[in-house]
């Protein structure tokens, strides 16, 4: 859930920036090829560095409130910061669940 919803955050953090930087008079045509920053984040071909370095911000937001929650980064940063889920994600995803799986049931009774 924790990582579902930070992707879902990132989706609405774009849409409200694009709408702050439209009302602060920017073009946002201009700055990143299109007229919605939502839709530029989407786009996995995007070579725009001010759109990159906005997912790669989101995505490692998410991998440190994860690591902090869980113990491990988002099973979801490969899709945050790419816009796709590729057989690379696909493997850090399940990596990452057995990391999660572990920690749960080897370390964390210590904690309790």
């Amino acid at each position: 859930c924790l990582d579902r919803t930070n992707l879902v955050q990132s989706k609405i953090a774009y849409d409200v920036l694009g709408s702050i930087l439209v009302k602060c008079g920017f073009n946002l045509n201009n700055i990143i090829g299109t007229d919605s920053i939502l839709k530029a984040t989407h786009s996995s071909e995007s070579n725009n560095m001010f759109i990159i370095n906005l997912k790669n911000m989101w995505a490692d937001n998410g991998d440190t409130i994860s690591k902090h929650y869980t113990g491990t980064g988002s099973t979801h940063t490969n899709v945050t910061r790419t816009g796709r889920r590729d057989l690379k994600g696909i493997m850090d995803h399940g990596f990452k669940t057995l990391g999660r799986f572990y920690k749960q049931y080897m370390e964390d009774n210590y904690k309790q």
